[in-house]
C-alpha cells in the first residue's frame, strides 16, 4: 500500500480518497489575516521545495495558470532545512497542511492560500484483492485514527468502507 496524491486509474489498484488538503504560507509573525491570495505570494521570499516536488508542482502550475512565474530564495527539498529557515526569518513557505501538522510548528503562523485555493487529494492505494497482514491493517487504523484526529476534510464515504474491509 502506499500513499498517492494523483488519482491513478489502474484495474489492479484499490484507491481510497482520504481527504482533500489545503496549502498554508507560513511566516514566524502572525497576521491578523486568515487567508492570503495566491498572488500576493509571489511579492514575499519564499522557500521552496525543488520543481520536483508534487507540491512545488501545484505552485508552479498555479503561477503558470496566472502567467507569472515563482521566484523562490531557497530551494531544499528538506522539511526540516524549510522550517528552521521560516523560524530564523529568512522568508515564508507554502506547505501543506498535513506537512504542517505533523512536524513541531508551535512557533510558526500560517495562513491559507486562496484565490484561487491551493488543494491537493490524498489517497490510499493498495493493491486489489490482495491479503491485507496484521501490520498493514493496524497501520491504515492508525492512518485513519490521526486523520480523524486532525479533522481534515474526510470522504467518510470511502473511509467507512475502508474500516469495514480492514475488519
Amino acid at each position: 500500500f502506499g500513499i498517492d496524491f494523483q488519482l491513478n486509474i489502474n484495474d489492479l489498484l484499490e484507491v481510497t480518497k482520504l481527504y482533500e488538503e489545503e496549502f498554508y504560507l507560513i511566516s514566524n509573525h502572525p497576521s491578523e489575516k486568515k487567508q492570503v491570495s495566491f498572488a500576493s505570494l509571489l511579492n514575499k521570499p519564499l522557500i521552496l521545495f525543488p520543481s520536483v516536488h508534487q507540491c512545488r508542482r501545484i505552485l508552479n502550475q498555479t503561477s503558470k495558470d496566472l502567467n507569472t512565474i515563482l521566484e523562490p530564495i531557497v530551494e531544499t527539498s528538506s522539511i526540516p532545512s524549510i522550517l528552521n529557515l521560516v523560524s530564523s526569518g529568512i522568508g515564508q513557505s507554502v506547505v501543506s497542511r498535513t506537512l504542517f501538522e505533523f512536524y513541531d510548528t508551535g512557533d510558526l503562523f500560517f495562513q491559507t492560500v486562496k484565490q484561487p485555493s491551493l488543494t491537493r487529494t490524498v489517497y490510499l492505494v493498495m493493491k486489489r484483492n490482495s491479503f491485507i497482514n496484521y501490520a498493514t491493517r493496524e497501520f491504515i487504523t492508525l492512518l485513519i485514527s490521526e486523520i480523524k484526529k486532525l479533522h481534515f476534510d474526510i470522504e467518510t464515504d470511502s473511509i467507512n468502507l475502508l474500516e469495514r474491509n480492514l475488519s
